[in-house]
């Protein structure tokens, strides 16, 4: 049990003894009932039998309506035992943030391990039908956009001298939104067994600038 939660509980105490006054009657009740000795129905957690006795002496008398709302503790992280904005919300922030950095590698692993079955069994979600059409309409667009790029076609050595280097300590997923490349292709780029096109090296090369934006994936202006 969590600190805050400890606390929230102990200032509910009063609303717990209320929830549960009755039920430790009733029960203490029932096993009054088949005990051989003559017990006094007593009710001092309710006060059922004082109300019940003012009620025979003045059945006219206003009588309050008992209290029926729910008990409701307040919204807390269920990790770290902060508080959340809605119920709609189970963890805040920062312990979604871990749990999910904790369950990407793991998940990635069986999405990879069920994609090696289908190929296995030749039944590759990313060959034929829909996909292979995607795959050719992006790859069309690539040659156009190549044909029409007019910029100066360096050395490829150039890149991996002045700005692969610095690639290995971006992350696959900020490197993929600073370019608009795919992750694959990046990873790619990254272990240096490809090569991108020179129109994505000004990309790269803010990738690697020290006052990069890694959070939004844009280079810095």
């Amino acid at each position: 049990m969590t600190q805050h939660l400890a606390a929230s509980l102990a200032e509910t105490c009063p609303a717990w003894r209320r929830e549960t006054a009755p039920i430790v009657e009733r029960v203490a009740h029932t096993l009054s009932r088949h005990s051989p000795a003559r017990l006094p129905h007593l009710t001092p957690l309710t006060g059922s039998n004082w109300k019940s006795a003012w009620d025979e002496r003045n059945p006219h008398r206003t009588q309050r309506q008992p209290w029926t709302g729910g008990l409701a503790l307040p919204n807390t992280c269920r990790d770290c035992g902060g508080e959340l904005p809605t119920r709609r919300h189970r963890y805040c922030d920062g312990c979604r943030a871990r749990r999910w950095s904790e369950s990407a590698p793991r998940g990635r692993q069986n999405a990879q391990r069920v994609l090696a079955g289908l190929r296995a069994d030749q039944r590759d979600p990313g060959r034929g039908g829909r996909a292979a059409e995607l795959r050719g309409s992006k790859n069309a667009a690539h040659q156009r956009v190549v044909k029409a790029w007019t910029g100066e076609h360096t050395d490829p050595a150039q890149f991996a001298d002045e700005i692969l280097p610095g690639l290995q300590a971006a992350s696959i997923a900020v490197i993929a939104k600073a370019t608009g490349l795919s992750e694959h292709y990046c990873s790619l780029i990254r272990l240096g067994k490809r090569v991108p096109h020179p129109r994505h090296w000004g990309a790269f090369a803010a990738v690697t600038a020290p006052d990069h934006r890694i959070v939004t994936g844009r280079p810095a202006r």
